[in-house]
């Protein structure tokens, strides 16, 4: 994740929403880790917080982005109980609700498991770009792979090549 966000320039426009799986005594840490790493400003979401262009937001528990008005905030509800910290399949299909008025790019890196699967598909037959790491990048392929098994078309590439598609599709 480091190397994704040192790759971000100052000129990187869009909002990016991380999802990395760990227990939340380690969230804050994660984020400051990355805030050493990034050109950009690097935010734990908190609930009805508003998204903001040119931002990297770190989720955590459950957490969704809903629509209001014109604006996107985040819902965090830390009280539900959730299988995985955060829950990436809770994530990607709060995005369902506004998916048509803006482009989404969903991508899973490393992990085990298959969260993130499911969201990954809903986004995905509604013309979103999904990308997953590689077997020969992924430490771990677990999430990418059960990813791929479940929507096939979708693009798989390098932690490399992930980091150009993100760049591409800020400047598309």
């Amino acid at each position: 994740m480091r190397k994704l966000v040192r790759a971000l320039g100052s000129d990187f426009s869009s909002t990016l929403v991380i999802g990395q799986h760990m227990a939340n005594p380690f969230m804050q840490p994660f984020v400051t880790s990355l805030k050493q790493e990034s050109q950009l400003p690097v935010v734990l979401a908190t609930d009805e917080m508003e998204l903001e262009a040119s931002t990297l937001y770190v989720v955590r528990a459950h957490t969704q982005i809903i629509q209001s008005g014109h604006h996107l905030h985040f819902r965090v509800d830390e009280d539900r109980v959730y299988a995985y910290n955060p829950d990436i399949n809770v994530l990607f299909t709060s995005c369902m609700g506004f998916s048509q008025n803006i482009k989404i790019m969903a991508v899973i890196l490393t992990g085990m498991g298959s969260d993130g699967t499911e969201g990954m598909h809903a986004l995905y037959v509604n013309q979103h770009y999904c990308m997953v790491e590689s077997q020969q990048s992924a430490p771990v392929y677990g999430m990418p792979k059960s990813a791929l098994d479940r929507c096939e078309q979708i693009a798989s590439g390098s932690l490399e090549d992930i980091i150009s598609e993100i760049k591409r599709f800020d400047h598309a």
